[in-house]
């Protein structure tokens, strides 16, 4: 008769690893994907929020639109 193995109360098997190991080797490949996307969008918004503030701050600062349009030019005859 074989001998049987061994187990835990949770059904373990005794001084060996059954299944899936406790810790997987990592997908180094989709971690560096994420990181790349994670960086991307983080450059992407700053870009963004430099752009709107410096527009912000142009519009604030510029004279109306009449000040700055060229006068006038009248025609004495």
């Amino acid at each position: 008769m074989a001998a049987k193995d061994r187990t835990d109360g949770a059904g373990h098997a005794a001084g060996r690893a059954v299944g899936r190991h406790r810790r997987e080797r990592q997908n180094l490949s989709g971690t560096a994907l994420t990181g790349t996307w994670l960086l991307g969008n983080a450059l992407a918004l700053f870009l963004l929020g430099t752009t709107a503030t410096q527009h912000i701050r142009e519009d604030a600062r510029a004279s109306p639109p009449v000040e700055r349009s060229a006068p006038d030019q009248e025609t004495t005859a």
